[in-house]
């Protein structure tokens, strides 16, 4: 059960952004007026989890109040771990996929829409009340992952990992979008040429459709460009982490000798 908790509190902070201690209680006090206008499809122990999630991406506010709990030493529970753990499971699967690829971008893109460039950057960067190492992180992670090649999985990664260093979700995911259409082409030329070096094939500079007359061929490039990217992605992140931590470095010690 405690096992069974903890992987759900992680999971309802990836897809939510809040941090619950114990997201499984079944005491609680919800606010009718928003939750009966939710739409629930589930019925039996997941159905917890579902409606805190779909309260939450409602901008209710989901936390834990402490209390007093008493067990009896033979009280009969309902619960079928397989069963019920395989649907809390496959709930979260769905949460995840809702979550990173539309709920995350669009709150992220509203926020950014109704402040403009200037304020978000200032309200939900510099101004950010964590340590200048951990906003660093979270920029060079955003870099990171965009730049690795797995396409398509970019934001579902960012999220992922940023929970789970705890690092600032928005700001890694801002960064990551650093694979924008215009800076693709130059994003795999760099990987494969950084690829191509780290093989012992050297720099070539021009790439001729002639290289890649046979599948073996197709398949050296490709590994080429695989190893490169992740090169890439770790020299461009450890090189921002040290640009920005100094930036931030500086400006917290402005602030705080401002009288």
């Amino acid at each position: 059960s405690t096992t069974g908790n903890k992987f759900s509190n992680f999971w309802f902070l990836v897809v939510t952004g809040t941090q619950l201690t114990d997201t499984q209680s079944g005491y609680r006090l919800y606010p009718l007026k928003v939750i009966n206008q939710i739409k629930l499809y589930t019925s039996k122990f997941e159905l917890e989890i579902e409606i805190i999630v779909k309260a939450a991406w409602r901008k209710v506010k989901v936390r834990n109040v402490p209390i007093k709990v008493f067990y009896e030493e033979n009280r009969v529970t309902h619960f079928r771990p397989f069963w019920d753990i395989t649907r809390i499971t496959l709930l979260y699967i769905w949460f995840v996929l809702v979550s990173f690829f539309y709920i995350h971008p669009r709150d992220t893109y509203q926020d950014f829409r109704k402040k403009g460039f200037k304020r978000f950057w200032k309200e939900n960067i510099i101004k950010s009340q964590e340590p200048a190492h951990k906003k660093a992180a979270a920029i060079a992670l955003g870099v990171f992952v965009g730049i690795l090649p797995f396409w398509g999985l970019h934001t579902l990664l960012v999220f992922s990992l940023a929970a789970m260093f705890k690092l600032n979700k928005v700001v890694a995911f801002l960064f990551s979008n650093i694979s924008i259409p215009p800076l693709i082409p130059f994003i795999i030329y760099a990987s494969y040429q950084a690829g191509s070096l780290l093989t012992g094939r050297g720099f070539a500079w021009e790439l001729r459709p002639e290289d890649f007359d046979s599948t073996a061929d197709i398949f050296l490039g490709l590994w080429q460009y695989i190893i490169g990217s992740f090169a890439l992605a770790g020299i461009a992140a450890v090189l921002l982490w040290i640009v920005f931590y100094f930036l931030f470095s500086v400006r917290n010690q402005k602030q705080v000798v401002k009288p």
